[in-house]
């Protein structure tokens, strides 16, 4: 797998905390984005997620919309534990969800 465009590579600061991560992976689907969401456990960052639910995502070929079996956008947020233990899920980036445009390939 090759780097993400504008998915930082660097692991979290507290390493307890690095690991889970909820990828979406959006499909056009008539006209229409739509999003399945993988929860990564173990990953070291969040293009090594984005990597493990492109791969599931490949794996579970039944479940993709039809029409399109290669993700055109991606989204990747961190979960991490408060002081409480409560689990809270990453602010998504200012910049949205990164969509792929049509010369360029969203993951190799």
């Amino acid at each position: 797998m090759t780097a993400h465009p504008h998915v930082p590579t660097e692991a979290p600061a507290h390493p307890a905390a690095a690991g889970k991560w909820l990828v979406g992976l959006g499909f056009y689907v008539q006209d229409d984005l739509v999003w399945h969401y993988y929860l990564i456990d173990r990953a070291a960052g969040a293009a090594a997620a984005a990597d493990q639910a492109l791969r599931r995502a490949r794996l579970e070929t039944d479940r993709l919309p039809r029409g399109g079996t290669e993700p055109v956008a991606y989204e990747v947020r961190h979960l991490h534990q408060d002081l409480f233990g409560q689990w809270v899920l990453s602010r998504p980036r200012s910049d949205g969800a990164h969509l792929a445009s049509h010369k360029e390939t969203l993951f190799a």
